[in-house]
């Protein structure tokens, strides 16, 4: 058995001695033929799914039952909304050859920080995400961000990455995301009320009224969380009737220089999967044939 302070990277090379600490980690696992399980949020009884993945492990599980949010679960737009208001690490994303949204969040295992301690957290942020989809979407219910703590942007130079300091405090960090004829995206380094932060990247802007670009944009953001790790996509509605793309890596407390580093890493990547898409699926005509060909799939998975 490994010891509390052990981390989950020493037990990588061994199956054995992984569900053994993962088992001390989180009470009620148990091994399945595709990985583990975890007991999910009451009443209803979902199942946490838990696999390894290379060098991480993946928490999944039904976003929605039959008895909670079947309206939400149809709205891509509000689900891209409602993951800006999950709690840190979890995501919202549409999985090829499921039919229902899942919420997300992985675990690193080759982090020489990454305790077992990570795990127990994103298993609880799983929980609260849960929690959180069963109450109405409240898009006043956070506090507004402001500049991060003074010593964020030492940490930031210690990860590697220039930045330079805008108008309003906040920390803007370009993203290198491979050539493009198209400007280069920025991550913008936000502090929040709790003494975290959270970092995000502006894709692109739709209207509400154009309701076929918005789910269309929708829909390929919430693929694309399930395919990409540690960022989520999100977006975050405005007073002049549109919705803001973005990617974000959220922090509740204040992070390290190798956790900076992982996040802009993952933003870029993330980028250079999507940001052109965006841009292509804000016009109308190729969002509708978008949506035909995601239509076609969806009957194949019914």
């Amino acid at each position: 058995m490994i010891d509390r302070t052990a981390t989950l990277a020493a037990a990588v090379g061994d199956d054995v001695a992984l569900v053994s600490a993962l088992g001390a980690a989180l009470p009620g696992l148990r091994r399945t033929a595709g990985g583990w399980q975890l007991p999910g949020p009451p009443p209803h009884g979902r199942l946490i799914r838990m696999r390894r993945d290379g060098d991480w492990l993946t928490l999944a599980m039904a976003a929605f039952t039959s008895h909670c949010g079947p309206a939400a679960a149809r709205d891509p737009g509000l689900l891209l909304r409602r993951n800006h208001h999950l709690p840190a690490g979890v995501r919202l994303a549409l999985v090829p050859g499921r039919r229902r949204p899942e919420l997300r969040a992985e675990v690193p295992l080759v982090r020489e920080c990454a305790r077992r301690s990570d795990l127990a957290h994103a298993h609880a942020a799983l929980l609260a995400a849960a929690r959180c989809l069963a109450e109405p979407p409240d898009d006043a219910g956070a506090p507004p961000d402001g500049p991060p703590a003074p010593d964020v942007a030492e940490r930031i130079r210690e990860a590697g990455w220039p930045h330079d300091v805008r108008a309003d405090g906040t920390l803007a960090v370009p993203l290198a995301t491979a050539p493009q004829t198209g400007p280069v995206l920025v991550a913008v380094v936000h502090g929040t009320a709790a003494n975290g932060v959270r970092i995000a990247v502006e894709l692109g802007r739709v209207a509400l009224a154009d309701a076929v670009a918005h789910e269309a944009l929708a829909r390929f953001l919430l693929g694309v969380n399930g395919r990409v790790r540690l960022v989520r996509a999100a977006a975050v509605a405005t007073e002049a009737g549109e919705d803001i793309a973005c990617l974000e890596v959220g922090f509740e407390n204040p992070p390290e220089a190798d956790e900076l580093a992982a996040a802009f890493a993952a933003c870029a990547a993330a980028g250079r999967l999507a940001a052109a898409e965006v841009e292509c699926l804000c016009h109308e005509h190729i969002a509708r044939v978008f949506l035909a060909i995601q239509a076609r799939g969806r009957q194949r998975v019914e």
